[in-house]
Order: C-alpha cells, then structure tokens, then sequence
C-alpha cells in the first residue's frame, strides 16, 4: 500500500528569512518564515 509523502517540518519555505530594513518597516522586524511576510504584507 502506497503512503502519502508529508511535507517535513523543517522545509525551506518555512525556515526563517532575513528581514531588510526596507521590508522591516513594513512587515516588523527580525528573522520570519516566508508565509509570515506574504501574509503581513497582504499578498494572501
């Protein structure tokens, strides 16, 4: 019987991302996953 791969926990879209300074005065500050900032920035 065929399993379903899941995503593992640690996946490059979800490990945290530098933050410039630019970006920072929009989203907040410091090291966030990539989902965070599209969804503090309103692109979802």
């Amino acid at each position: 019987m065929a399993t379903k791969k899941e995503a593992a926990p640690n996946s490059k879209f979800m490990q945290p991302m530098n933050i410039s300074d630019d970006l920072a005065a929009v989203v907040g500050k410091g090291p966030m996953p990539r989902t965070q900032v599209t969804k503090k920035y309103g692109l979802t």
